[in-house]
């Protein structure tokens, strides 16, 4: 009784197998069926829709040729300006700018000092690499951005996404400063 029961499992799954091929080998008959009597479709879809990106590529072409012709203009008309104060002034020279100091912060960090007691190269960059990562607004935006985006990660993912989002952070934050270090 047993052997029957594992031949006739056996021969089920020999059958649903074979069913299983013969619907695949039926649908890729299809599939090529149609292919075979749609290429002219093929075809004339695709000269269509070359015909159409060429007009498209050449009215951008054309737009583009205009643009640089009235930049061209614009700038003409203001070397005409700029020709007609520079004949009024009698020296022929352009005046100079009057010194401008640099200029201080508004809000924060008026009093900005030392940040290491030893003053070496090293401590000097890393200084100038904190107080802009500080005041610059991009960059600033990129870190709490990051920041925010990978706390969400962290506080609504499941258990075993936590510590990938983490290595994912610790990589991205460490390229992100690198980068940022490089810029500075």
């Amino acid at each position: 009784v047993l052997k029957r029961r594992n031949i006739g499992w056996q021969y089920k799954l020999k059958h649903r197998v074979l069913n299983a091929g013969l619907i695949f080998f039926v649908w890729l008959s299809a599939c090529a069926v149609v292919l075979l009597f749609s290429w002219p479709v093929v075809i004339l879809s695709g000269m269509v829709l070359s015909v159409a990106a060429l007009k498209t590529a050449g009215g951008t072409l054309g737009n583009m040729y205009l643009f640089y012709e009235e930049v061209e203009f614009d700038n003409r008309r203001k070397l005409r300006l700029a020709k007609f104060f520079l004949s009024l002034n009698l020296d022929g020279s352009v005046p100079k700018q009057g010194k401008r100091g640099a200029k201080g912060p508004r809000l924060f960090f008026k009093k900005s000092r030392n940040i290491f007691k030893a003053r070496t190269v090293q401590n000097g960059l890393k200084e100038i690499f904190f107080k802009v990562m500080l005041r610059h607004p991009d960059y600033k935006r990129q870190v709490m951005q990051m920041i925010g985006i990978f706390t969400a990660l962290i506080m609504v993912g499941p258990i075993w996404m936590k510590a990938g989002a983490l290595l994912v952070f610790a990589f991205a934050y460490r390229s992100l400063l690198s980068v940022h270090f490089d810029k500075v």
